[in-house]
């Protein structure tokens, strides 16, 4: 399957035309690593400039941080390619509150049409965060999400990362930006550091989420 990041709606830096990231060199942006490790799942990264192409081309798709409302066509396109079967991972959250809050609220409408909501008072601090049977990571500034199946949570039990279901499709909603950036996990050929390293299985535990059971719809 291939994983498709759309650079149309998302406020994303991926190193692929160009090589420096001149709008965020705190590299809140930069998502490499997460692109690059997609393959060790056996999903196929890619990108694409506008969303029409990254739905086409794609069984699953990434919209990060988006920078204006999601509405109109591109609100109908995203809702129609879940419930045709495609798999949506939403990503949102930043260290930097303005880039948070300026998501929260371009992404409100998009996660209501699949029965999800944020918090736009986000944990502004960093918190623990819980997923699977036994993985634990330390996440700056996570966002908390309300509405379908829980797949991360902070100790409080809120969760942070969770999935919904639609038509033939599903959508992960993961407010754990900064941990899925290429700060939060290091660089693709980097040693890790233990901090970087438990933020690694929480990408994947995201990852796997997305993916489509085998043979099957959704």
């Amino acid at each position: 399957p291939t994983l498709c990041f759309e650079g149309q709606l998302s406020d994303l830096f991926l190193p692929i035309e160009s090589y420096q990231d001149q709008d965020a060199p705190a590299g809140y942006r930069d998502y490499q690593t997460l692109y690059a490790w997609a393959l060790r799942l056996g999903i196929i990264p890619r990108y694409e400039a506008h969303l029409a192409d990254a739905l086409a081309s794609s069984r699953m798709v990434v919209v990060a941080n988006p920078a204006r409302p999601i509405a109109g066509r591109d609100l109908e396109s995203l809702v129609d390619y879940v419930r045709d079967g495609g798999g949506l991972l939403v990503i949102i959250g930043s260290e930097q509150m303005t880039v948070q809050r300026r998501s929260l609220r371009n992404v409100g409408v998009l996660l209501g049409r699949f029965g999800v909501s944020v918090q736009v008072s986000a944990v502004s601090r960093p918190a623990q965060v819980s997923f699977g049977t036994t993985g634990e990571c330390t996440v700056p500034s996570p966002v908390v999400v309300t509405g379908g199946r829980k797949l991360a949570s902070l100790a409080n039990g809120a969760a942070v990362v969770c999935e919904a279901r639609l038509g033939k499709g599903r959508v992960v909603v993961a407010g754990v930006a900064a941990a899925l950036t290429t700060r939060g996990l290091g660089a693709p050929l980097d040693r890790r550091a233990p901090g970087q390293t438990a933020r690694s299985a929480l990408a994947f535990h995201v990852l796997r989420a997305l993916q489509p059971a085998p043979g099957g719809e959704g």
